[in-house]
Order: C-alpha cells, then structure tokens, then sequence
C-alpha cells in the first residue's frame, strides 16, 4: 500500500532532504534495490534498528515490498529492552547499524545483518511497487509506562491520512520514524507528494539550517515547540516561511498557541489528537486550546466522541489491530474506547486535564498536573516544568515541580514568581509543596517522562 504511493511521485519529486543531499524517487529506487539485496526474498518479520532516518524509510519500504511485518526500534534501548522485545515478539530477521558489542547475540531466532546497507551489491529487480502489503509493528513511547509493541495493518495508517491539495509542504522530521507521530509524518508526505527534510541532530543550530533549507511545515511536541520558540524570540527569522505547524502528544495550552503565532503570524496552527494505539484521530483548527463542544454531536476525523464520568470515550475503526508483548486490551464497551484522559467542560468548550493515571490524590482532593503546569509555564523564565507527586505520612502526597529555567535569569526571582502565581491561581492543595530547579527535565521523543 505505502509503496503505491512511492510509485505515484514525478521522477524528479523529492521526498527526502537531509543535510547532505536530496533524495528524488530515482533514487529512492535504486537504494531500495541496494538494500533488498541484504534480505532473504521470504521474511515474515524484520526488525529495524538504525539512526539514519533515510536508511529507516529505505528499511520500511523494503520490508512492504516483499510482504514483512517491520518492527521499528527506538534506537535509545538498551541491550536488555532489545533482547526483551525479541523474546516477546519472536523470531526475525534483525538490521542495524549499531555495533555487535550493544546487541543481541546471534541465535536461531534472529539473523542479524550490520553496517552500511547501501553498496556495488548488484541489487534487487524491483519489478511492481503495488506488489504487497504487511503490517507495521512500533511500540508505543514509553513516557507514562512501559513500551509496548503495537501492530497496524498499513492500508489502516494510510487511509488516516487527510488528502491535501497543497503538495508542496516540505516537512521537519522532529519526531523520529520510531515513534508513531514520526510514522505519520512520513505517510502525510507520501500521500500528498511532499518532503521529508531530515536535521542533522535535534540541537537548535541543526534544526535552524533545516528550517532554512525550505522547511515550510513542522509537526512537534508542545515541549519541544516550547523549546524552539524560546529559540526564535532572540532571533530575525523573517526569511522563514513556516505555513503549517501542528502540535501533538501532550497538553497544549493557550498561551504556546498565542506564543507560536506572534512568532509565525502567517502560518495555520494545528492541534492533533492521536495515540499510538488509537492512531490519528482528529484535528483542531481553530487556534484555540481544547475542543469545541460541537465535536461531541457529529463524527469528526476518524472518530466519535463522548464524555463519560469526566474521561474522553471514543469509537472508531481506525485504531491498533492488537498489542504484541502486552495481556493489555483496549477497554471497549460497546465499540466505545475508553482514551485515559480526562476533560471537562466550560462553555462552548472541551478541555484536557490530563490523563487517568497521573491525577495526584492530595488529602482527597484530586490535583490535575497539567493545571499547575499550565500556570508554572506563563511565569517569566519558566522554559519547562514537571509537576509530580511526592509521597506525605499525613497528606498522602503532596505536589512537587521540577523545573527548567532560562539561562541568565535570576532563578529567586524566578521562584519567587512561581510561588506568588500559584498561591493566586490554585488552591493549597494543587500549590507545588517543593520547587525543583534540574538542568534538563527527562524527555523521551520530546515528550515528558511521566513514569515514575
């Protein structure tokens, strides 16, 4: 399904641009040919582990080309997360880039294949790219829990994907091709002829030369686009062009939303509601946080929608076709799926609060993060915070945020703010008990670890 897509591109069409080079469809082929030549013509099962986002998407291809489930790694896990996968997943034919040392010893189950993948090998005779289908196995991110590996049948990914008549979105590969919204990244560009434009790393230098080199549309985490803008207020940016930015993954609040658009005044601003199990499900367009409450009345995107006990439910049949390494279902009651988060209505509105699992019971009384996050983040100097709960003999828990602060500011002042902001804003029970100041808040894909 996905290399139908591929066939569907102009010769001189490219699809992905990286520091180095641009990659048209020409040679896609023929790279895809030099990589088939590494691979038995019969798999049923090939996992992925490399850093080279091209050499990732060349891996996905060649694995839908012969009709192999691909299961991509997160390329961060360790030697024991790798060796748990495989035991959870079974047998399979393993690719990476990494050195034997870091891996999996080779046994019956695995057939491991390193190094450069692109050579003088002859290649393979690419004959039909409407050839196959197969599935494509990703595990989820990890942030709030343990990895786990989910399958999507890929005909179900594409047919998530809104058709667009603007084809000339070039796109900033933020998130990587392991994590779910990286996949979809790469699907959009696929159906609506554009490109993928690959950074050197995700240090800001590195993304400023990509968002330089034709960059007009980028997918991001609210932390990450937190980061960035904090970036592009010291700076004249007005040779960037950036027409289309959407946000995912986490909470996003009114004030990144205003943030963004004094920064990029022209561009559309987008909030995307998807999970890795659930898949794309739909969009906000309006600019504004939250949902309108309209979007509970009718179908929207995939899905419909509908609130029950203060928790987000909904129906589609777009989701996961099951989970690999993980006695966990989807709780579905009557086709309705129960998402983990929890909203609430005011006015004409829906907003998140967060999900289930991370509600603080202070004394009683429940604490949302997300609430005391949204006003740590409006203080001056604030550039991230993680609001958590610390265990109390007398309240249960009580509150504690870790906090990222700008360089070069005064941090008592800071915390000072903080302390004035909360004590106004929220009750005694939400006010963080501890204020934590950390170099660098635990994120995993741009996301917060939520773990504990």
């Amino acid at each position: 399904m996905i290399l139908h897509y591929l066939s569907l591109l102009e010769d001189n069409h490219v699809l992905v641009k990286d520091y180095k080079m641009s990659y048209y469809k020409k040679d896609i082929i023929i790279n895809l040919s030099e990589f088939l030549s590494y691979l038995p013509k019969k798999l049923d099962k090939i996992y992925v582990l490399l850093k080279n986002s091209y050499e990732l998407i060349i891996a996905i291809f060649a694995a839908n080309y012969i009709g192999a489930d691909v299961c991509v790694l997160n390329y961060n896990y360790t030697k024991e997360e790798i060796n748990k996968i495989i035991e959870e997943l079974g047998e399979g034919f393993f690719i990476t880039d990494k050195d034997k040392s870091e891996l999996i010893k080779q046994s019956e189950k695995i057939t491991i294949e390193y190094g450069n993948f692109f050579n003088k090998k002859l290649g393979y005779s690419i004959i039909d790219l409407n050839k196959k289908d197969s599935n494509l196995i990703i595990m989820t991110t990890g942030t709030t829990g343990s990895p786990k590996a989910v399958m999507y049948n890929w005909d179900r990914l594409v047919n998530q994907v809104k058709k667009n008549t603007d084809k000339n979105l070039s796109w900033l590969l933020v998130y990587p091709l392991n994590h779910f919204a990286g996949i979809q990244v790469l699907l959009y560009s696929l159906v609506n002829q554009g490109t993928i434009n690959i950074p050197r790393s995700n240090s800001f230098l590195d993304l400023y030369d990509s968002i330089n080199n034709g960059v007009n549309a980028i997918s991001a985490t609210p932390t990450f686009w937190r980061m960035l803008i904090g970036y592009f207020k010291k700076m004249d940016i007005t040779n960037l062009n950036i027409r289309r930015i959407t946000l995912g993954g986490e909470i996003v609040h009114q004030d990144l939303i205003d943030n963004i658009k004094k920064v990029f005044p022209n561009s559309s601003i987008v909030h995307v509601y998807a999970t890795t199990e659930l898949g794309s499900c739909f969009s906000v367009k309006d600019e504004k946080e939250g949902f309108p409450i309209s979007y509970l009345q009718r179908k929207v995107g995939n899905v419909e929608l509908k609130i029950i006990d203060g928790e987000l439910y909904l129906k589609t049949d777009k989701h996961m076709l099951k989970y690999l390494n993980s006695n966990i279902k989807l709780s579905i009651v009557n086709d309705w799926i129960a998402t983990g988060d929890l909203v609430e209505v005011r006015g004409d509105r829906v907003y998140f609060l967060g999900r289930k699992n991370e509600v603080i019971n202070v004394g009683g009384i429940k604490v949302f993060p997300a609430k005391v996050e949204k006003e740590i983040l409006e203080v001056d100097g604030v550039k991230n915070v993680r609001v958590h709960a610390k265990k109390n003999p007398i309240m249960g828990n009580v509150v504690c945020a870790d906090l990222e602060i700008e360089e070069n500011i005064d941090m008592n002042k800071v915390i000072n703010d903080i302390k004035n902001k909360c004590a106004h804003k929220l009750n005694k029970y939400e006010q963080p008990v501890v204020l934590r100041v950390v170099g660098r808040i635990d994120r995993l894909n741009e996301k917060i670890i939520r773990r504990s």
